[in-house]
């Protein structure tokens, strides 16, 4: 009775959104671009997923065929997974406690990853002390340590002794009061409850039962996990249908299946995250419904539940309009044909005219450029002779200051060698690597470098190109360095300009000579 309560409600909700059955069902348009082409998408959070075959599209009450129809990757983003463990703490249920401690013991260091958070709490019947809730909790606060988990299941210890004989726990109680302790939580984590249980839930329990569960999880997207404790008994209450419709996963182990209870539960919190995005379609269909730019709506029948499909069909181009009035088009076509004919020869016409006319006009201005070319061509030649005559006049001058300067340098020279005459030609002598030479200061200006171009060259890797200058002023030799690479000493000392004195030695490079006057 309750499920068709339920499912009814359901019927009436968001045809965007179904919160309450066997599927939670979000669809979209992606675009109109290729329109009556309409790409659609569908997701939805059960990650059993469906096939084409249980997608029907309606439009004006005819079914559609799909174009296509193809998975595609659910791109939503969640960070990790908050989880809730539930641990069923029965009075007389010892070797059921000890399952859960053991499993728990084993396996919470490999489920718990980055961002996680896990919380505890231990459950069997409402009492005093709890504020008449049925959840315990150890803390809660979040965790990361697996051993909080580990020592908080071991710390559970039987409480309530007033209901010893009864086989169940407030199961759905407790399951209710865990998706609201879960709703309230602020994070980007996918949220999920795990339970680990007998399965049994009290008959007695008339407020919460597997139907409201199963709703207000689906409402608040917090699927239930499940982990049961096999007795073998007849009249077990089980967890599996709560798991598999709120988009959980449960299993089933009797005491001597710890080791594939440990796997089945690794398994489980390894695919929640994965899980809880649910599936992706993509899905493509041609409308039959007329461009008007109104808003339409389309129903999308998915595993028999309806869903409504929103979107504003593209306003009508001037290419529908010619279709759909053709034989008007034709007729405003030609008469638009005939006069653009009319202005055409109009234009022809008056272009020909047109032409005639610049022909003229270009023969007056081209008479016209001639003669004016024929009277630039004149002025140019005269501008050119009087610049040539100009041009050899200057040459003329400069050359003659040339030789005039030429002339007072010789002199110069020739008075100044005359002076260093009559106190004797200075000169260098050295030897350098078996060999002996002799350089006269017979100039006023004498250069020495390792360039074709110096009055004395000295060709050695480590003398610059135009390394240093000897020059002779006010009855003085001086030396200047010429910017060389390896630099100028005199006595051992680096100098840029020094006078030079008798039995001075000049360092060029790597060669040594000494200065004698």
């Amino acid at each position: 009775m309750h499920k068709k309560l339920l499912i009814f409600i359901c019927l009436l909700s968001s045809s965007f959104q179904l919160l309450i059955g066997q599927e939670d069902v979000k669809v979209y348009v992606n675009s109109l671009k290729g329109f009556p082409s309409i790409d659609a998408s569908i997701i939805m959070r059960n990650p059993a997923g469906m096939d084409s075959g249980q997608v029907i599209i309606i439009e004006d009450n005819k079914v559609k065929n799909l174009i296509a129809f193809n998975e595609v990757e659910n791109d939503s983003v969640i960070s990790g997974k908050s989880v809730l463990i539930l641990f069923e703490n029965h009075y007389n249920r010892p070797d059921q406690t000890n399952f859960f401690q053991s499993l728990l013991s084993s396996t919470m260091s490999e489920v718990i990853d980055d961002g996680d958070e896990f919380y505890f709490a231990s459950f069997d019947w409402n009492r005093d002390e709890l504020g008449n809730n049925t959840l315990d909790f150890e803390s809660e606060l979040a965790t990361e340590n697996s051993n909080d988990i580990v020592e908080w299941a071991d710390n559970v210890l039987p409480k309530s002794h007033k209901y010893t004989k009864e086989k169940g726990a407030l199961i759905h109680r407790a399951i209710s009061e865990a998706i609201d302790f879960m709703e309230d939580l602020t994070t980007e984590n996918s949220k999920v409850v795990v339970i680990l249980s007998s399965g049994f839930s009290s008959i007695y329990d008339q407020e919460v039962d597997a139907t409201s569960v199963i709703a207000k999880s689906l409402k608040n997207n917090i699927p239930v996990y499940s982990i049961e404790y096999d007795l073998k008994l007849n009249d077990k209450y089980t967890l599996e249908e709560i798991s598999n419709e709120t988009f959980g996963l449960c299993e089933s182990f009797n005491k001597n299946d710890l080791s594939s209870a440990k796997i089945k539960f690794i398994s489980f919190l390894g695919d929640v995250v994965e899980r809880s995005k649910g599936k992706k379609y993509q899905i493509k269909y041609s409308s039959d419904l007329p461009k008007d730019g109104d808003l339409k709506n389309v129903e999308v029948e998915i595993k028999g539940r309806k869903h409504l499909l929103s979107f504003i069909t593209p306003k009508p181009t001037f290419g529908d309009w010619l279709k759909a009035n053709a034989i008007l088009a034709a007729i405003i076509g030609l008469m638009l044909l005939i006069i653009i004919v009319l202005v055409i020869v109009v234009l022809v016409k008056r272009k020909k005219k047109n032409i005639q006319s610049e022909l003229e006009r270009s023969k007056r201005m081209s008479s016209m450029e001639e003669a004016n070319r024929l009277a630039q061509d004149k002025i140019k030649k005269q501008e050119d002779t009087l610049k040539h005559n100009s041009e050899r006049d200057r040459i003329q001058a400069e050359k003659e200051l040339l030789e005039k300067q030429n002339l007072a340098r010789k002199e110069r020279e020739a008075e100044l060698i005359v002076i260093m005459k009559q106190n004797g030609i200075p000169r260098f002598t050295g030897s350098f690597e078996g060999q002996y030479g002799e350089l006269m200061i017979d100039k006023p200006t004498v250069s020495i470098g390792r360039k074709d171009s110096n009055y004395y060259i000295l060709n050695h890797p480590t003398v610059s190109g135009e390394h240093a200058e000897i020059v002779f002023k006010d009855g003085e030799y001086w030396v200047n360095d010429l910017n060389s690479s390896n630099g100028t000493k005199i006595n051992g000392r680096n100098i840029k300009s020094q006078k030079l004195n008798h039995s001075d030695i000049l360092q060029v490079g790597e060669i040594e000579l000494t200065f004698l006057k």
